[in-house]
This record gives C-alpha cells, structure tokens and sequence, in this order.
C-alpha cells in the first residue's frame, strides 16, 4: 500500500496512521523483538503521537489506564509480541 505521495508503506506505518486518524495522541508501548517495525513507525511521527515507554508491561498498562481515566482520552496500550498477556 501506498500513502498519498506514492510512498510505499509498512503494515506498522498504516497502522500508526490509523492510531492517528482516530484521535489517539499518546500511545503506551512496550517494545519487544517482533513489534519492533511499530516502534520504527512511531518514531516518524512524534509530532502527532507522544510515545511513553514503560519499564515494565504491568506498569505501562496500570499507566494507560491511569491516563485514560484521568484525561478522558483515547489512547493506545501495545503489549509486548506475547499478546495473551495476563495483565493487560
């Protein structure tokens, strides 16, 4: 797929802009080895999309879920490349 420069895209870079097109304007991500191309994605657009890295996946999640409740808004939580995470 391509943007609407004629650029090739990536599955992370459509998804990002998904996130983007959505209203989503903070995302809690905890990178692992296969979300690596999201995380490559994020860094082209962080004027649009503040990234927060937590140093831990149940301390990033608790986070999000603060920040959700808090603010109001939409947001995003990944978890790490095991997505059956118990504590997300």
């Amino acid at each position: 797929m391509s943007n609407a420069k004629g650029i090739p895209q990536s599955g992370a870079d459509i998804l990002v802009q998904c996130l983007i097109n959505h209203g989503v304007d903070t995302i809690f991500a905890y990178p692992g080895g296969a979300s690596m191309p999201l995380h490559q994605s994020l860094t082209k657009v962080t004027n649009k999309l503040r990234t927060i890295l937590p140093r831990h996946e149940q301390g990033g999640a608790f986070a999000a879920e603060g920040y959700a409740r808090t603010t109001g808004k939409m947001l995003c939580a990944c978890p790490p490349p095991a997505l059956a995470q118990p504590t997300l």
